[in-house]
């Protein structure tokens, strides 16, 4: 079993967007998955509520996070994919301690690009061994901005994801459904954004379970790379 933690302590970046859409995406590729729920709003739970069907989706308390992972490996869960709330650090560092790869989902704008010092603290006191990448969200269909919050982000050491969502009404609309973008409208341009991220993501995953089995990941950081 894989975990997922998506993680940022700003609101409104978009992390249960990206939670939703990446669980559905698995279901859809015949994968038993889950979600966890971490956010005491339960928005993913709400969604779930919308939606009436599968993947799973359960709100969790941290402190009983671990115990929910048992139960899910024990019951054959392929992937499990944590979605955390804003500004709670026990909630943060419980889905990173847990996580075989962490999502920091932003916006290309400084406000939330300097958040993601913050939330690199928070993993580095989880002590996980966890590969750790950005994903741009909610990118404008013209100017400057994802290049610019490109350059910034690595200037901190940090990899971003070579795919992006962009800021597309799609996701506002399926979201209302208890659908992700690639339900609602299959052949657009929100879905195709997203069978991209999820293709990458699950070869980051098998990558981080090779370097993990071969015990050669500690203290090293991670360069992405992908033929998408």
């Amino acid at each position: 079993m894989k975990v997922i933690s998506v993680l940022g302590q700003k609101g409104g970046s978009g992390k249960t967007t990206l939670t939703l859409s990446l669980a559905v995406a698995a279901y859809k590729a015949n994968k038993s998955v889950a979600v966890i729920d971490l956010d005491p709003q339960a928005s993913a739970c709400k969604w779930g509520d919308r939606r009436n069907a599968d993947p799973v989706i359960i709100s969790v308390q941290p402190a009983r996070l671990r115990n929910v992972l048992a139960t899910a490996r024990e019951n054959g869960a392929d992937l499990v994919l944590i979605d955390t709330p804003g500004r709670l650090e026990q909630s943060a560092i419980a889905a990173a301690q847990e996580a075989d790869l962490i999502l920091i989902p932003c916006r290309p704008t400084i406000k939330d690009t300097e958040t993601i010092e913050t939330t690199i603290s928070l993993i580095r006191a989880a002590r996980t061994k966890a590969k750790v990448a950005v994903i741009l969200n909610g990118v404008p269909s013209r100017g400057a901005q994802r290049e610019q919050a490109e350059d910034a982000i690595r200037s901190m050491s940090i990899p971003v994801y070579p795919f992006f969502l962009s800021n597309r009404v799609a996701f506002t609309h399926a979201d209302v459904l208890g659908l992700s973008a690639q339900e609602f409208e299959p052949s657009g341009l929100g879905a195709r954004e997203i069978k991209e991220i999820y293709k990458f993501t699950c070869e980051l995953l098998n990558s981080a379970t090779s370097q993990q089995s071969k015990g050669k990941n500690h203290g090293k950081k991670t360069r992405l790379t992908a033929s998408a």
